[in-house]
């Protein structure tokens, strides 16, 4: 059941994102600080999305004991995070310093304008460019799993994963894991066992990979404090997180064609490696669980992390945990 949801969570939104043109042909116009400019967005969304959702209690676990989650986390896409400016890629084949061009998460397709030249006595001008864009969607589902198991010493550990899916044949499969620590902070304080306030600290490391040109790899650490009334916790935090993210792709270098009056650049295949930080920086977290059912509770919080860019990446996230 959970892969089912999985499958339709990606394909309506991922699949979206990326299928409707291949990325790998989307990048070709796409060089260094463009390239950036153009999947910085993507790095920011992925990068809050998989730091999201790590916790629903402070309480670390006895023992031997475990607990099961199945959730998904939507993370919302910042105006500021459709568009940037794109720097030309020849001063010689067009008149433009730089435009403005939508991001992977934009539909707005900047051109730049072809220089006009004389070869003779008659007039040429080199052809336009229209940059290719992405999609304007709202947000990107990321559906994952997650088992914690306690163990001595006021230690939790915990493994999250989404199953392996595959996007579409041009892309391969959309993957995600990670293992992380959490520590019961409540075992240094006296007479905390009197309050129903418990404090953690935890540190998580996490791996997303899309297809054969998205790797992303993410850590934090957070605070969390949670309050126990009844059925309800109450639980939040903050934390510091850091995600880079690595794609292989090929570029097309573009250069004036020598042959007089012909408009379309030469266009030369480039092999391009590129490894860039996520802006995101600090991270908070608001949320709640309701038990349901004996062992059974339902969550569901809101964090926002800011960013080195000035802007704030929202992300919700909702779920079932299952415990003994």
């Amino acid at each position: 059941m959970f892969k089912k949801i999985v499958v339709i969570l990606v394909i309506l939104c991922i699949s979206g994102l990326l299928v409707s043109q291949p990325l790998e042909d989307r990048l070709k116009d796409f060089a260094g600080d463009n390239a950036k400019g153009f999947l910085q967005p993507l790095a920011n969304s992925l990068g809050a999305g998989i730091n999201s959702g790590q916790y629903v209690t402070a309480d670390v676990l006895k023992p031997l004991r475990f607990n099961v989650r199945l959730g998904t986390t939507a993370v919302f896409i910042p105006s500021a995070d459709r568009t940037f400016m794109a720097s030309s890629p020849s001063s010689l084949l067009y008149v433009e310093d730089e435009i403005e061009t939508g991001t992977i998460f934009g539909k707005k397709k900047g051109t730049f304008t072809g220089n006009k030249y004389t070869f003779g006595d008659r007039e040429y001008k080199y052809s336009d460019l229209t940059l290719k864009s992405g999609d304007n969607i709202p947000f990107i589902p990321l559906p994952q799993a997650s088992v914690s198991v306690g163990i001595p010493f006021g230690i939790e550990v915990m493994g999250r994963f989404s199953p392996s899916i595959t996007i579409h044949e041009d892309f391969g499969s959309f993957s995600f894991w990670g293992a992380g620590l959490k520590y019961d902070v409540d075992q240094h304080i006296p007479f905390s066992g009197i309050l129903p306030v418990n404090i953690a600290l935890q540190g998580v490391y996490q791996n997303l990979k899309v297809g054969d040109l998205i790797d992303i790899t993410a850590w934090n650490v957070n605070a969390i404090g949670s309050l126990d009334v009844l059925i309800l916790t109450l639980y939040g935090g903050f934390g510091y997180e850091n995600a880079t993210l690595s794609i292989k792709y090929e570029q097309e270098i573009l250069t004036p064609n020598p042959i007089p009056g012909e408009e379309e650049p030469i266009r030369t295949p480039v092999d391009v490696s590129l490894d860039f930080d996520a802006q995101n920086d600090f991270k908070f977290i608001l949320g709640t669980k309701i038990t349901i059912f004996p062992f059974t509770s339902f969550y569901a919080d809101y964090s926002f992390a800011t960013t080195k860019a000035e802007s704030i990446s929202n992300t919700v996230n909702v779920g079932l945990s299952i415990g003994f």
